[in-house]
């Protein structure tokens, strides 16, 4: 039986992310209209907060999440009119919304000009390789975002924030978290993925007082 372990904070989850991730939205948008990608697929999308915002800037979006939870969220957006756009564009234009293991996505290869994938696989550390693999099956360029090791003691106090935020999503989800980092966090991942796929670093960019990174990759010609 499939385990939301989103269930008992999706109510919240924006409450606790929105200040930490508005900064990261912002840099999603302007490397999708940097790029000129048009169709984007947002894997792990959450609440939709930024298939909202990549919608409100004219950038047709699918978020995919496994929890129904957040998807549940979603939702209500949509229909309260939450999403930024006046009532007709919501109508016209918005996001849409799949409940889908990402690791087995129902789309045919090369559907999307990028996949992004944000704040999902220091999570999943057992899915990393198979999500991976996943998105670039459905594009040929891919964005990640996740959590950089802190650099500066500057960096640390803010880090401790980040820490009770995976804490609260539960013991699992912190439990792979840490072993993320011990790894070395984003930047240990994209060394590793390089090689294995032969991928070529487009974008390298850190944010958030450097505990965030995004990162955008592309498959060698």
């Amino acid at each position: 039986m499939y385990n939301d372990a989103y269930k008992n904070i999706a109510k919240y989850y924006d409450f606790f992310t929105n200040r930490l991730l508005t900064e990261l939205r912002k840099q999603v948008v302007y490397i999708c209209n940097k790029y000129s990608f048009q169709q984007i697929l947002d894997l792990g999308c959450g609440t939709g907060n930024l298939a909202f915002q990549l919608v409100e800037d004219k950038i047709k979006t699918i978020g995919v999440d496994a929890s129904l939870a957040m998807l549940k969220e979603a939702q209500k957006k949509i229909l309260k009119n939450k999403t930024g756009l006046n009532f007709q564009e919501s109508l016209n234009n918005k996001p849409i919304f799949l409940g889908s293991d990402i690791t087995k996505l129902p789309f045919k290869d090369n559907s999307f000009d990028l996949a992004i994938i944000s704040l999902v696989l220091h999570e999943t550390e057992a899915d990393i390789a198979k999500t991976i693999a996943e998105a670039l099956r459905v594009s040929d360029y891919i964005l990640l975002a996740d959590y950089h090791l802190p650099e500066r003691n500057l960096e640390v106090p803010f880090f401790y924030f980040v820490h009770f935020i995976e804490r609260i999503a539960g013991k699992t989800h912190y439990f792979n978290f840490k072993r993320f980092m011990k790894k070395g966090g984003l930047q240990g991942l994209i060394q590793r993925i390089c090689i294995k796929h032969n991928l070529i670093i487009c974008e390298d960019i850190s944010i958030c007082y450097g505990v965030l990174g995004v990162v955008v990759l592309k498959k060698k010609a």
